[in-house]
């Protein structure tokens, strides 16, 4: 079975004909919910990589900033997966045949990945290098602009 045929079993799937038969009110909560969480998280890891750069609240170490800012960014992403992942079920023929979907995919793979492993260790250290701190910060904010514009594209291709 190939991922289409697949993931057309799962568009045909009790769980999923349900969630597509739903008030059209439901989805449009859902990507309000989604917007809401992306905006959370975004705006807590924008504070901690400006930290993380050199270019903003200075006064505070590294693991302050983060350790303020983590309820944010981890609810956040919390929420943006889940809502995400509806999202996803409500036609996942359609997502995963639009060419801006896996591009999507693999940078929030190798973003969560940034995220879980390097970026949580980084922020951790009373004093990262400035080296280091330029380098994760900015390898984070690439990864999740491109996240973002390749989930924005998802419309419009």
């Amino acid at each position: 079975m190939n991922p289409v045929q697949f993931l057309g079993w799962l568009q045909e799937s009790p769980p999923i004909l349900l969630l597509r038969g739903a008030n059209h009110l439901v989805i449009e909560v859902t990507e309000v919910a989604h917007v809401l969480g992306l905006v959370s998280f975004l705006a807590a890891l924008l504070l901690v990589n400006l930290r993380l750069l050199g270019l903003g609240l200075r006064r505070q170490s590294v693991p302050e900033v983060a350790a303020a800012a983590a309820p944010l960014l981890w609810t956040g992403l919390g929420l943006t997966l889940a809502t995400g992942t509806i999202l996803f079920l409500s036609g996942p023929v359609r997502y995963y045949l639009n060419s801006a979907f896996q591009p999507k995919m693999a940078l929030l793979a190798l973003a969560l990945v940034v995220q879980v492993a390097l970026y949580r260790r980084v922020v951790r250290l009373q004093a990262p290098s400035a080296a280091l701190g330029r380098a994760v910060g900015g390898a984070s904010l690439l990864l999740w602009l491109g996240v973002g514009l390749c989930g924005r594209a998802i419309g419009y291709v």
